[in-house]
């Protein structure tokens, strides 16, 4: 396991008067009418925990699956931020939105410039929400309200992007320059099924992840778990020998002692012991040759957190069945002709 921390090369420059005169627009860039300005500079980091799941994928055979997984995950783990939502609330009364702004900075953009007024502030930040495609911002004028919500649908994909979140108390200070530094963390996490088909007689598979978090509250930092869709994984295409990847990127799962908090005080904390208890699913189904389905529901006994990437092991059978290989996997249930007999439908 190692900790990544990404300098993003992206500043805010935060301008505050010493005075503020009648006709002074403290949030466009008509400033003519203010006295002097000071420099609040607010610079953004990256931080995500990424383990060391893809070096255990060390045998020969695995690695064009390791290399093909490296590759389909590169713009999960980023080096960089692409975009950057940043929200300002005033600390008093209702906590209400004093100034928000989103912005593409890529590397185009390493500077932006607003104008504040002298007080104390709670800030927000989330990076890299614009192209995630799944998960949205639910915003509201009050800080305690804002959440990163998924459609409430039984099936979602998965998520297109890392998002990472950060918040800040911030005191501005009146004639003196200042500097901040903020730390965002990842919010989701990828899970990857390696699935060996050597053994079996299968033409295609589905492969579904479920028992995450449904929302995140971004002020406090907590995830809510309410009826938890189905997230459809993506195929990663290895186009070698007889292992097929399938990698999911979504909301952790509850956590033994951490259940709900995103953990930014120490965010080695990310390795989770394995339990008795199955943490979250995984739902696969492999189309035979006679285009019958099998059904099986695969348990895990060690939590995923938030900035994770947990790879598991299985292998099918001449049935259709799946077998865990990976030792925190448990088989749930099995159902064979499951597309005669189920009770819902699922776009195999």
């Amino acid at each position: 396991m190692y900790l990544r921390t990404l300098n993003s090369k992206f500043q805010i420059l935060i301008l505050v008067g010493v005075a503020v005169f009648a006709g002074c627009n403290l949030i466009d860039e008509d400033t003519s009418e203010c006295e002097q300005d000071f420099s609040m500079n607010l610079s953004t980091r990256l931080i995500t925990n990424l383990n060391t799941s893809l070096g255990e994928l060390s045998l020969v055979e695995e690695a064009p699956v390791q290399n093909a997984l490296r590759a389909h995950l590169s713009g999960i783990f980023p080096d960089i931020a692409h975009d950057m939502d940043y929200r300002f609330y005033q600390t008093h009364g209702d906590s209400l939105l004093a100034y928000s702004r989103t912005e593409v900075i890529d590397a185009d953009k390493d500077r932006m410039e607003i104008h504040l007024p002298v007080l104390e502030y709670q800030h927000l930040s989330i990076a890299n929400l614009m192209e995630n495609g799944v998960v949205s911002l639910k915003e509201d004028d009050r800080c305690r309200r804002n959440r990163l919500v998924q459609p409430s649908s039984d099936v979602i994909p998965s998520h297109k992007t890392g998002i990472f979140s950060g918040r800040l108390l911030m005191e501005l200070l009146p004639q003196k320059d200042q500097t901040f530094t903020e730390e965002l963390y990842m919010v989701n996490c990828a899970s990857a099924l390696v699935l060996d088909t050597l053994s079996s007689h299968i033409k295609g598979a589905s492969i579904y992840v479920t028992d995450m978090a449904t929302d995140f509250s971004v002020c406090d930092s907590l995830y809510h778990y309410g009826t938890a869709p189905l997230v459809r994984a993506d195929k990663v295409d290895v186009n070698e020998g007889s292992l097929m990847c399938f990698a999911a990127v979504h909301m952790p799962s509850k956590d033994n002692g951490r259940r709900t908090k995103l953990v930014v005080e120490d965010p080695t904390l990310i390795d989770s012991e394995e339990s008795a208890e199955t943490w979250w699913r995984l739902k696969c189904y492999l189309t035979l040759k006679d285009d019958t389905v099998t059904e099986t529901v695969l348990g895990v006994r060690k939590p995923i957190r938030a900035g994770s990437l947990m790879v598991l092991r299985a292998s099918a059978d001449n049935t259709g069945r799946v077998i865990p290989q990976s030792a925190v996997m448990a088989g749930v249930s099995v159902q064979i002709d499951w597309n005669d007999g189920g009770s819902h439908v699922i776009d195999l």
